[in-house]
Order: C-alpha cells, then sequence, then structure tokens
C-alpha cells in the first residue's frame, strides 16, 4: 500500500514538474494555428534545414525540459510543419542538457565531467539531425510521421499533405468553414482542446511508467550492475541500464556520484550521464504512441550508439 502511495506522489511531483512546460507548448501551438504563424515558421524552419538543426541544438542545450516534457513542443512543432531532423535535435538534446543541469554537473563532479556533458550534448544533438535530414532525403520516412493527425477528422479543417512538406510536417490546413475561421475565439479552443489530448494521453503514460519505475525497481541492483571499475563492458552495462531508467539531465548528477563514490569507472559514468536521460523508457514509449516506429528506432538507435561513443570518449580522457 504504501508503494501505491508513493507512486502517486511521484506523478503529482513530475504533473506539478511538466504541468506547465505541457501547457505552454499546448497554448502557443493553439496560437500558432489561429494566427497562422506555423505557416511563417514552416517557411523559415525549412528554408535551411541545416541552419535548423543548429538552431534546435542549442535550444536544447539551454532547455530546462525533460524527455516526457520535450514532447509536447516535439509534436507542436511537427504539426506546425517544422523539419523532421530540426525537431528530433531538440527532441534529443533538451533532455541531457540545460543550464541548470551543467552548474550542477560541475558542481557535483567537476569541470571535465561538466564540459563533456556540454559536449555530448551538442555532439547528440547535431548527430541525431544529421542522420535524420539524410534519411529525409532518401525517403525513409513517411511524408506524415505522427500516427494520427491532432485535427484528423475535425468539422472545418481542410488538411491538405504535400511531399514538399518533408518528413516532419503535416502539411498546410486551411478552414473551410468561415464561420470557425472567423470566429477566433472558438477556433483557438478548438485547436488547443485537440493539441491537449492527443499529446496528454500519451504524456500520461509516460509519467504512469517513471512513477512505477522509480518506485518499484530497487536501486539497489543498479548499484552491483554498475558500482565497479571495468573497460568497454562496464561501459556497455552502463548504456543498457541507463535505458529504463527515469533519470533526466539534474537527476543523474546525483545518481551519478553515489555510484561513481562505489568504484564505477568514468567512461562507464560518461555514458550514463546521456544514456540514462536520452532513452528513458518513459519517454520513449510515449513517442512511440505518437509516431512511426522507424522514428522512434532511429531515435533510440543513435541514442545508444552515442552514449557508447561518449563512454568510450570519457574513458579516453580520464
Amino acid at each position: 500500500m504504501e508503494n501505491v502511495k508513493n507512486v502517486f506522489y511521484v506523478i503529482y511531483q513530475e504533473i506539478l514538474i511538466m504541468g506547465p512546460y505541457f501547457l505552454i507548448s499546448v497554448l502557443i501551438g493553439a496560437l500558432m494555428k489561429t494566427y497562422k504563424i506555423d505557416r511563417w515558421l514552416y517557411s523559415f524552419l525549412n528554408r535551411s534545414k541545416v541552419i535548423s538543426i543548429l538552431i534546435a541544438t542549442v535550444a536544447g542545450v539551454v532547455s530546462p525540459m525533460c524527455s516526457c516534457g520535450i514532447l509536447p513542443v516535439f509534436v507542436t512543432l511537427l504539426d506546425m510543419g517544422a523539419p523532421l531532423s530540426a525537431s528530433v535535435s531538440l527532441l534529443i538534446t533538451s533532455p541531457v542538457m540545460s543550464i541548470e543541469a551543467f552548474i550542477l554537473t560541475y558542481g557535483v563532479l567537476g569541470y571535465k565531467m561538466a564540459y563533456i556533458k556540454l559536449f555530448g550534448a551538442v555532439f547528440i544533438g547535431l548527430s541525431a539531425g544529421f542522420v535524420f535530414l539524410y534519411l529525409e532525403k532518401i525517403q525513409y520516412f513517411s511524408v506524415n510521421v505522427l500516427k494520427r493527425n491532432i485535427y484528423e477528422g475535425k468539422k472545418g479543417v481542410c488538411q491538405i499533405r504535400s511531399k514538399e512538406h518533408g518528413a516532419g510536417g503535416i502539411g498546410q490546413r486551411l478552414p473551410v468553414d468561415t464561420q470557425l475561421a472567423d470566429n477566433k475565439l472558438l477556433f483557438f479552443y478548438k485547436r488547443a482542446r485537440e493539441l491537449f489530448i492527443f499529446i496528454g494521453k500519451f504524456s500520461i503514460i509516460a509519467i504512469l511508467i517513471d512513477a512505477i519505475i522509480s518506485v518499484y525497481v530497487p536501486f539497489e541492483w543498479v548499484e552491483a550492475v554498475l558500482g565497479e571499475k571495468g573497460g568497454v563492458r562496464s561501459i556497455i552495462n552502463a548504456v543498457l541500464i541507463g535505458i529504463p531508467l527515469p533519470v533526466n539531465g539534474i537527476s543523474v548528477v546525483n545518481v551519478l556520484k553515489g555510484l561513481m563514490e562505489k568504484g564505477m569507472s568514468n567512461g562507464a559514468a560518461v555514458a550514463f550521464l546521456f544514456a540514462g536521460p536520452v532513452t528513458a523508457i518513459p519517454a520513449i514509449i510515449a513517442l512511440a504512441g505518437m509516431v512511426e516506429k522507424r522514428v522512434v528506432f532511429v531515435f533510440l538507435t543513435i541514442g545508444i550508439l552515442s552514449s557508447f561513443l561518449l563512454g568510450l570518449v570519457g574513458q579516453f580522457i580520464f
């Protein structure tokens, strides 16, 4: 019974943390649809996808959002027609690094680990962006990667798709119900409600899984596997253990401090520093509910391989 109470407490805490970001992303998305700012954004971001990747990576580095918190922003960007490559750069970078995470890492784990974290976040963001950009060019993904349209089947909205929108963009949606289009308040309400329902249900699933793992998975077995010196094998273990754990760029720092005190190798620590926030199962499951399987597979593969490579770099540097 105590564990059940703890699960609900974790859910409550996560909602308090994620709630403001979730609501802001929904409101911004609805406002952009209402005032057609998304058309300008689509034109701007698709003018140069390389620059878009750079901007998204920098935005992810300073963003305070975790892997679950950034999902609403990711989906909203795709819905507005943003390139899939840039959207993924933001999605994969944001959980790893933020200004707060850098300062905390610097103070708790030292300057070397802090700068490796910063370099690694940029490396992962750019790697993911350019890999997805290449896969977009060879049409590896569908024209619309979202599993269902946020506005699908809604009266008064005409959805127009074109290959010109690329793999990420859903395409331009033009209102055909003039009464609805002229009533901006009603239009805004309908768009906000549709975004809230579509994104919210997957975010709740992610939070629930996060809470269950946090309460029911004993930390002792993590210490038993990772709290030891080792070479490449310890790095691989760190990446694999990091996948199911619901940690973010801030919480992972304190976890690592304890593990390193128990003898965890520096290379394994660096690998875990990235694998935990990027590949957390709760966020991956929520992502799988929103986009097609190929996007999830490539995203997860990049996260795992990048974490392993950065672990090797960390082992060499230290």
